[in-house]
């Protein structure tokens, strides 16, 4: 087996026991996810979630990403948010602060 870096090549550590590899240092959480944890973020089972799906999605709800399959967190959240706007003001189709921030002005103008 050839080295690389003066290193032992990786089957030699893989197999021969004496290494393990490095544990990671933090978890990070992963914004897409698959479908069972897209289920579980809405409170339903896998089983449900997928009979709800095309009304979901008639509803708003973001699609799968079709290379993957998985499902994005923020869009979920973003997208729950939205069903009730009176209560979040972080809905889909919000104003953007200089929108905002330009009526506010005109309002102390009058």
């Amino acid at each position: 087996m050839a080295s690389v870096n003066n290193f032992p090549p990786f089957e030699l550590f893989a197999t021969s026991g004496s290494f393990a590899p490095m544990a990671l240092r933090f978890h990070i959480n992963p914004r897409d996810v698959p479908p069972e944890k897209a289920a579980r973020r809405l409170g339903t089972t896998l089983g449900y979630f997928e009979i709800i799906l095309p009304k979901l999605i008639a509803r708003g709800f973001p699609a799968a990403d079709p290379d993957t399959g998985n499902y994005d967190l923020a869009a979920i959240e973003r997208w729950c948010d939205a069903r009730h706007p009176h209560l979040f003001d972080t809905a889909i189709g919000a104003q953007g602060g200089s929108t905002v921030a330009l009526d506010r002005i005109r309002a102390q103008q009058k």
